[in-house]
């Protein structure tokens, strides 16, 4: 049902719009199935490790003029909080990788990840020094299973190293929240190309190999699977010629562009990740990983009862989920 839908929901025209959101109202009047809004949690993987992305919704979204579609009492931090606090370890990951952590409160915040037996790599952003409320990606990691070895801002992107305790093996991750204006695909494209430089450098620091790298790309893309980072990902580079699916006139790169990695996208097919307020949901969280892995398993972001109960409620977030975003998750094994 979901795969109808979303296919129907990208249709250019008005009357495929339309009509995706009446099958989805539809569906929501339909839905009696009882669901669990935390989600399944993923089993542990023996030679892998499970990664979730997640965009959080930032705190200060509770006084901000957008998203009036939400009841104010889902609207409050606190409310929401409480959400995310059985959402987030209940994904069952040893790394996790959120977007929109709030610099000056993300001690307060997200306090209940020590207490589940996490580490952090807090958000950062000199800006924030100024007084500014800034939110930015932030990182998870079970110590017990990892240890911290290189961790690097960007403007847009947090790029992490961390070594196995139980082996000599590196993953590293580049934590991403691109550009989100829907015209500006080149610069989403420059964010993920200075990612993969600075990776690259401290991956030859250390001597690693790029064909041995154990690389995962994830976030709030804000984009599309056809858009410039996803195609410089999956194709290995981009083309002076490439054309973004949102604006076309716009020349995303001068000239061709490679890099050495062999990425693949986790799902197989694009996945409902984001709702908000339309009835019908857009894929652009994404998680990409290098081919020294291989993926076990997956975990569905939005459910078919969750979607129609969502719809109801006028959107996301809600009574029972705290963001407009929904948690991507795969648990990948060595290969």
């Amino acid at each position: 049902k979901l795969q109808f839908l979303y296919f129907i929901g990208n249709m250019k025209t008005s009357a495929g719009l339309a009509s995706a959101a009446a099958v989805v109202c539809m569906l929501g009047r339909l839905v009696s199935k009882p669901f669990e809004p935390v989600g399944s949690k993923l089993e542990s993987v023996e030679n892998g490790l499970n990664v979730a992305s997640f965009n959080v919704l930032c705190r200060s979204f509770e006084r901000r003029s957008y998203g009036t579609y939400v009841k104010e009492e889902y609207r409050t931090w606190a409310y929401r909080k409480a959400l995310i606090q059985k959402l987030l370890p209940g994904l069952g990951c040893d790394l996790l990788a959120i977007q929109e952590a709030e610099i000056g409160t993300f001690e307060e915040d997200f306090d209940f990840m020590a207490e589940a037996g996490f580490a952090a790599i807090k958000p950062y952003d000199k800006e924030a020094e100024k007084g500014r409320v800034l939110a930015k990606p932030a990182v998870f990691y079970d110590e017990s299973k990892m240890t911290l070895i290189w961790h690097n801002y960007r403007s847009r992107v947090l790029l992490a190293a961390f070594k196995l305790n139980d082996s000599d093996k590196v993953v590293y991750l580049a934590n991403c929240h691109f550009e989100g204006h829907p015209m500006k695909g080149a610069a989403r494209f420059q964010q993920l190309k200075s990612a993969l430089k600075y990776t690259q450098n401290h991956q030859k620091q250390i001597g690693i190999p790029h064909d041995k790298a154990n690389l995962i790309v994830c976030g709030d893309f804000n984009s599309d699977q056809y858009g410039s980072v996803c195609t410089a990902l999956r194709e290995g580079g981009l083309k002076a010629d490439f054309k973004d699916n949102w604006n076309p006139d716009e020349v995303v790169t001068p000239k061709d562009f490679e890099h050495p990695f062999k990425f693949k996208d986790v799902y197989p097919k694009p996945v409902p990740t984001f709702l908000g307020s339309r009835p019908v949901p857009s894929c652009i969280d994404f998680i990409f990983t290098t081919d020294t892995f291989s993926v076990a398993a997956t975990r569905t972001p939005l459910t078919a009862s969750q979607l129609g109960s969502s719809v109801l409620e006028g959107g996301a977030p809600n009574s029972w989920h705290p963001s407009d975003h929904f948690p991507v998750a795969a648990s990948l094994t060595f290969n």
